[in-house]
């Protein structure tokens, strides 16, 4: 658990950002329904989990800034004695206020009844729109913003609340720096049983339940992002998800893996061999990437650009395929390269997806990825290696460095 300073913390920052005569409105995740009878794991929204530390559906935080006043009010829904029956009692007004250390909790059907005092003519309205990514979800903030729009036509003016929420969650705390870290070791844990346990003829999710069977015994019920275990030809598809097929023989196993501890979010890729060596034009091939990524990590300092670090990935990839004669012009990279070289990490896996593409600078105990990749599905060969970095004050932190990743450890790890 966090301590509850660090989430009054980060209510403050957050009002502290907010333009003055303004609300916020964060609201938790909806229920994920499998069908009337059954529910998903429940998974809390980011931005809302980041500010409250509550893992409660149905809730909402209102944040207020006016005449140099602040209030922080929470809504949340009230035990139902026969849902206790199916789902457990939830927890009271009076431990929500314990757990989140806001002083004032109601029940959500108070909610306008509440907002409609701070709500004048010329309000700020901060909406949480953004980061959604199933369509389902956009729907519905938008009919949730309409009905707050028809309750109170005198709102003109509606920002998204990441503008005052992301800068703050781009940098890490020390917790969160733990929670990363921990979320790291418990994947490299199922990605080296994978490589002890994998040999040809074995099926991808066979793979995948040997990873994963160690995310669960280390009490992770849900990875961080569905797992991609890709072999031959399927892992030149960035984004593989079927994990149904054979692994043949000489053919590599990529995958793109990671747990999630305490909301927070590993990503890391690795590939191995399944026939326990890699073959001499697997290693050429790793081995050059490697060095790139090598290479590519020790750019990461503060004050250089996201672009900067971009740029540069794709401009050696671009020379080296250039060089083994897979392309004759840096411009033709993208055939065997299309993504960038990693995104934020942290509370979500592309985390504060705003901004990583137009990130100014890198500053310190921000968390980054770094994967670059070559993906030839005329050779049934797809490779990318990825790390999770943390910025420092003078440099940078491979997180995930104990992960096998030379060919002398990986060979080492399958045998």
């Amino acid at each position: 658990m966090f301590p509850v300073s660090i989430f009054k913390e980060r209510r403050g920052k957050v009002i502290k950002k907010m333009e003055d005569n303004s609300v916020l409105l964060i609201e938790s995740a909806m229920p994920k329904e499998k069908n009337t009878n059954n529910n998903y794991i429940f998974r809390q929204d980011s931005s809302f989990y980041y500010l409250t530390g509550l893992n409660a559906e149905n809730s909402v935080l209102l944040l207020v800034k006016s005449n140099k006043m602040s209030k922080q009010i929470l809504f949340v829904e009230e035990n139902n004695p026969f849902l206790e029956l199916w789902f457990g009692k939830r927890k009271s007004f009076e431990e929500i206020k314990t757990e989140t250390g806001i002083s004032e909790v109601y029940s959500i059907k108070e909610m306008f009844q509440h907002l409609s005092m701070y709500v004048n003519d010329k309000i700020i309205l901060y909406f949480d729109f953004t980061n959604r990514q199933v369509s389902s979800f956009l729907d519905y903030q938008h009919y949730r913003l309409t009905r707050i729009r028809e309750h109170y036509p005198q709102i003109t003016t509606v920002q998204q609340a990441s503008k005052v929420i992301y800068p703050i969650r781009m940098i890490k705390d020390e917790h969160e720096i733990k929670a990363v870290r921990r979320a790291i070791e418990i994947t490299r844990d199922g990605i080296i049983n994978a490589m002890k346990r994998v040999r040809p003829g074995m099926y991808e999710y066979e793979v995948q339940a040997d990873l994963e069977y160690m995310f669960l015994k280390n009490g992770v019920r849900v990875p961080a992002f569905p797992s991609i275990i890709a072999s031959g030809v399927n892992a030149a598809t960035l984004h593989y998800s079927d994990n149904n097929c054979k692994i043949e023989k000489n053919s590599l196993v990529l995958t793109d893996v990671g747990a999630e501890y305490m909301n927070y979010s590993a990503d890391i890729t690795r590939v191995f061999p399944a026939s326990k060596k890699f073959t001499e034009k697997q290693t050429m091939l790793y081995n050059r990437l490697l060095e790139i990524q090598e290479r590519i990590i020790g750019m990461v300092k503060p004050g250089i650009s996201f672009k900067e670090i971009n740029d540069s990935a794709t401009k050696m990839i671009a020379k080296m395929l250039i060089s083994l004669k897979y392309i004759k012009d840096e411009s033709d990279v993208k055939k065997y390269y299309a993504h960038s070289i990693g995104h934020m990490l942290g509370l979500d896996t592309h985390d504060v997806n705003e901004f990583p593409r137009n990130l100014p600078v890198l500053e310190e105990n921000m968390i980054l990825t770094i994967e670059p990749g070559i993906y030839l599905k005329e050779e049934s060969l797809g490779i990318r290696i990825e790390d999770d970095i943390l910025v420092t004050k003078n440099g940078r932190n491979n997180l995930s460095y104990d992960i096998p990743k030379s060919i002398k450890e990986i060979e080492r790890s399958v045998a």
